[in-house]
């Protein structure tokens, strides 16, 4: 292995020849390549004409406070809800026409909006609300009993009926009824049905 020249002045003078080469090269770089970095197809010309193209587009997600200058009521329950980490424009989709336009906004109210989400999955956490929608829902969309703005709120949707003791909910909300009830249902005793439901009638 060769080792350093002892003379210093011979050590100064290789220094100075490194330097010189590298202040050299870095001229002839910037005089005869950088005017082909702004080129068609480098990569310089490529990002500015990527950012130019992004700032040009239309704005159309606007953000959940805009929401709330016309939503006050609905941004009050969304805020105090489960869904408050999940902006208004995930569920309901872009805002921008809405707010220049008037337009009216398509609300997906099926199921498969929601389990896009909580469609059981193991690789998901234990404490995340999840559900098996095929046996959970009984074929209602999830809005039949929860209110997508405040899911954790409001509990088992009242009963229409006026419940008269005796009466067995499962005549027509039974397996076989002409208005099922959903299918995790079908083992609770006849007694959890008003025990859940609040009534919509007096009970007798």
């Amino acid at each position: 292995m060769s080792k350093l020249p002892q003379n210093p002045l011979i050590t100064m003078g290789l220094a100075v020849v490194a330097l010189a080469v590298f202040i050299f090269g870095w001229i002839l770089l910037d005089a005869f390549l950088a005017p082909y970095l702004d080129q068609p197809g480098s990569r310089v010309s490529f990002q500015e004409i990527a950012q130019a193209s992004v700032m040009e587009r239309q704005v159309s997600y606007l953000g959940t406070e805009q929401c709330g200058d016309c939503h006050q009521t609905i941004l009050g329950e969304w805020l105090e809800s489960e869904h408050c980490t999940v902006v208004c424009e995930s569920c309901h989709g872009s805002g921008g026409l809405h707010v220049e336009e008037s337009t009216s906004m398509i609300v997906n109210t099926s199921a498969d909006l929601c389990i896009t989400c909580h469609e059981a999955c193991c690789s998901r956490p234990d404490d995340f609300p999840q559900v098996v929608s095929a046996e959970h829902c009984g074929g209602f969309s999830c809005i039949h009993c929860h209110n997508p703005m405040c899911p954790d709120v409001g509990g088992a949707p009242p009963s229409i009926h006026t419940v008269y003791k005796g009466v067995d909910c499962r005549i027509c909300h039974g397996t076989q009824g002409f208005h099922p009830a959903p299918a995790d249902h079908a083992q609770r005793p006849i007694e959890s049905c008003t025990h859940c439901h609040e009534q919509g009638g007096d009970t007798q």
